[in-house]
C-alpha cells in the first residue's frame, strides 16, 4: 500500500490540504500529517473561513527521518509564514528533504511551502509563490524557475500557489503511482504566463533566511 507523508504547519492553508487528501483518498494512497503541534489549525484563506482544526499523527522533529524509508512520498503543504519560517531554519527538515532525494521517493511543495526544500534545489526546475523577493530567493538557491502552475523535474513537483492545487495533487498521485503525469501545459501557460502579474511585498521570513544563509 503506498503513503504519502504530509507536513504542514500548525496553521496551515485549507484548501491545499483538503484538495490534497481528497486526491491521495480517491487512489486509495494512505497518508501521515506531522505538524509542529499536535493538533493544527486552518488558516484563515480566501477558499475557506478557517478555524477547522485537525488532530495530526505526530510532532515532525519528532519523526525519524530514517522512517521516510516507509514512504512514497513526502509532501509539504503552505500556510502561516511565521509558521514555515520554522521549517526553512529546520535542520530536521532539511534532513527529511534529503533523505527523500536519497530514496528517490516523490517530492511535493505547493506556494510558499516551496522553500521548505530549498536545501536541494540547485539545479532543478521549479515554479514559485509570485512574490518578488520569493522568486529571486527560489533562484538564488541554484534553482531554475520556470513561471508554470505546476513544475516536474524528476520526481520533484512544485506548485505555483493555491490555485495550482488540483493539478499539483493529481501530478504528484500520478508519479507515486508510476504514472505519467496528465497536465494541459497550453492552458497552463495561458494562465500564467500571459497574465499580468502583480508585483507583491516582499516577504520579511525570507529576507532573514536570506541573511542567516549568507551569514553562515
Amino acid at each position: 500500500m503506498k503513503c504519502a507523508l504530509i507536513i504542514l504547519p500548525k496553521r496551515f492553508n485549507g484548501h491545499e490540504l483538503f484538495v490534497l487528501l481528497k486526491v491521495l483518498k480517491d487512489h486509495d494512497i494512505k497518508f501521515m500529517l506531522l505538524s509542529q503541534d499536535e493538533v493544527a489549525v486552518e488558516e484563515e484563506g480566501v477558499f475557506t473561513p478557517g478555524g477547522f482544526r485537525i488532530k495530526t499523527h505526530g510532532i515532525v522533529f519528532n519523526f525519524p527521518v530514517d522512517e521516510l524509508i516507509k514512504y512514497s512520498a513526502l509532501i509539504f503543504v503552505s500556510g502561516d509564514l511565521n509558521d514555515l519560517e520554522e521549517y526553512w531554519n529546520s535542520n530536521h527538515i532539511t534532513n527529511l528533504v534529503k533523505k527523500a532525494v536519497d530514496l528517490n521517493i516523490v517530492i511535493g511543495a505547493v506556494c510558499v511551502s516551496i522553500m521548505n526544500i530549498h536545501s536541494i534545489l540547485k539545479g532543478r526546475k521549479s515554479t514559485s509563490y509570485e512574490s518578488l523577493n520569493f522568486i529571486e530567493r527560489l533562484v538564488n538557491t541554484g534553482a531554475t524557475y520556470v513561471p508554470l502552475s505546476v513544475v516536474i523535474d524528476g520526481k520533484l513537483v512544485t506548485g505555483e500557489n493555491t490555485l495550482s492545487t488540483q493539478n499539483w495533487a493529481e501530478t504528484i498521485v500520478s508519479l507515486i503511482l508510476g504514472k505519467k503525469p496528465e497536465l494541459n501545459l497550453q492552458t497552463e501557460v495561458g494562465n500564467i504566463t500571459h497574465r499580468k502579474r502583480k508585483a507583491r511585498k516582499a516577504i520579511p521570513a525570507l529576507e532573514r533566511l536570506h541573511r542567516s544563509e549568507k551569514d553562515s
